[in-house]
């Protein structure tokens, strides 16, 4: 992003560079280059550009009609054709001639924050706030992105400045419908936070708070869910109950809403209830339930699956789930994947190349397909001994790169994969920077763990590998590597203590007598 000054110039280059990278990342993955063979766009998908006049108008909710605000369409369009001063003139002019709509200065800095563009984004937002010092959205927006941050303080003060905004607003009953509706959610967000922090008295805040959430915006489904998961945190009577209550209204007012029973599940378990959890389970997946739904089951799937160990082997149950989900579809491309990761988890490294394959002619762009059969093909040539396989893996990581940096993207389980990939391929000194990466965010996954350590290994930092091997291996859900990982780290361990007593041998016992 070049921002080298505040004016005109400098947005415009910015608008110009952030519009293009949202028009491809607005496509959907099948549309990305590096995807031969992908379907195409349906007739009825949104355009780029309406995606993309769509969330700069999020406050006014413009839904399928973002195409009628001509102003906004042919600034964007403007964009794409490298007339980034034409685009700004033209918001300018849409903003002035039509005061519902939010200032020009929050629809550009909207869509820089979408590009993960967070600081030329909050100079417009700065802009925006100087400009229109009573427009509430600017405050939101800083709001929501100190949450993101977990800056929960930060958040709560500029909640606490926006509020009599917000109370006095009256120019647009569709922004003041958001406005009331965001400001009540990122308040629950804020008591939630600070519950779990360990402010237990913070669950009554976060009841009420979703409480004005719900009244606010009633359709909402995540609104009616987070008020569930509050008063099943806040355990008063009946607590369970009234969490399900709210858990089934989401679900009526969002077909594709997690199944109430499966949240409950998760609730149970995150309270040491396996057995209220598991009888959770049992009631989603009765025939009268969901049964014989697809995504019931592959909810119950997940579940089981983020919830197994080596004591309660629910990695059986994450199988049997998602074969029911595959016999209720067996085109359903979630299935496969999810099946694929159960069979590599149980070493059947043939069936989850088989459905990952499979998965991959099928969306050819599919982000988590493509990982995952990458890594399966390194453990097959490795264990086939067929650098074949290892060249294919590359490929598939190497797109998989490729699709998620187009559009400004980042996924560190991608470049942790491609790492790993390149370095089993005997390019070391390629990986390294993949690594820096993925080392930068320090969100790792116990998979990843042992590609980095293993990698931190050869490059003798041995005390840093072990750190996060150890991280690794305590986790108590299955991965692929653990057996590795265990065996790795007792090797690491070993290496240690054996270089420590070296180092402490060659150390003068006692100073040398001066003369």
């Amino acid at each position: 992003m070049i921002m080298q000054s505040t004016g005109r110039h400098s947005i415009a280059i910015g608008l110009i560079l952030a519009v293009a990278a949202l028009a491809i990342f607005a496509q959907p993955a099948a549309a990305q280059p590096a995807a031969p063979g992908a379907a195409a766009a349906t007739a009825n998908q949104p355009t780029p550009q309406q995606q993309v006049a769509e969330f700069l108008l999020s406050s006014i909710n413009p839904g399928n009609e973002a195409a009628r605000y001509t102003d906004v369409m042919d600034a964007i369009t403007r964009a794409l054709n490298n007339d980034g001063a034409g685009a700004q003139a033209l918001l300018e002019k849409a903003a002035k001639n039509n005061p519902k709509l939010p200032p020009s200065e929050v629809m550009i800095a909207r869509l820089l924050l979408r590009l993960g563009q967070p600081a030329p984004g909050r100079v417009e937002l700065e802009k925006a706030v100087v400009a229109h010092p009573k427009d509430p959205e600017a405050y939101l927006l800083f709001a929501e992105g100190a949450l993101q941050d977990n800056r929960i303080t930060d958040a709560a003060a500029l909640l606490s400045t926006v509020q009599p905004l917000i109370k006095d607003y009256s120019e647009s009953p569709k922004r003041k419908n958001y406005f009331d509706s965001h400001l009540a959610a990122d308040l629950t967000a804020v008591a939630v936070a600070r519950a779990a922090a360990g402010a237990a008295e913070q669950w009554d805040t976060a009841v009420e708070r979703a409480k004005e959430w719900v009244k606010a915006d009633p359709d909402s489904a995540q609104a009616h869910q987070q008020l569930g998961r509050a008063l099943f945190k806040q355990m008063q009577p009946n607590y369970a109950q009234n969490a399900l209550t709210e858990f089934q209204k989401a679900a009526e007012k969002d077909k594709n809403a997690t199944h109430p029973y499966i949240i409950l599940a998760q609730l149970y378990q995150e309270a040491g209830k396996d057995k209220d959890a598991e009888t959770s389970i049992k009631y989603a997946l009765d025939a009268r339930q969901g049964g014989k739904d697809l995504n019931v089951n592959l909810q119950a799937a997940n579940w089981a699956l983020s919830t197994s160990t080596q004591e309660n082997k629910r990695l059986d149950d994450a199988q049997k789930y998602a074969d029911s989900a595959m016999q209720i579809d067996p085109k359903s491309l979630e299935a496969k994947v999810l099946r694929a990761v159960i069979a590599r988890l149980k070493g059947d490294l043939t069936t989850a190349e088989k459905l990952l394959k499979d998965a991959v002619d099928e969306a050819p762009g599919n982000i988590a397909a493509n990982n995952q059969l990458a890594l399966v093909l390194v453990e097959l040539a490795e264990q086939k001994k067929d650098p074949a396989k290892l060249n294919q893996a590359k490929q598939y990581a190497e797109n998989n790169v490729l699709r998620t940096t187009q559009g400004n993207q980042f996924n560190p389980e991608v470049f942790a994969t491609y790492a790993w990939v390149l370095y089993k391929n005997g390019e070391k000194d390629k990986a390294g920077p993949y690594l820096d990466k993925v080392l930068q965010t320090q969100r790792l996954t116990p998979d990843m763990a042992y590609y980095v350590g293993k990698i931190l290994q050869d490059s003798g930092k041995t005390d840093q590998a072990i750190q996060f091997l150890e991280s690794a291996v305590k986790t108590a859900a299955p991965f692929a590597q653990r057996d590795a990982s265990n065996k790795l780290l007792a090797e690491l361990q070993k290496q240690k203590e054996k270089d420590d007593k070296d180092k402490k041998g060659t150390e003068p016992t006692s100073a040398p007598a001066s003369k």
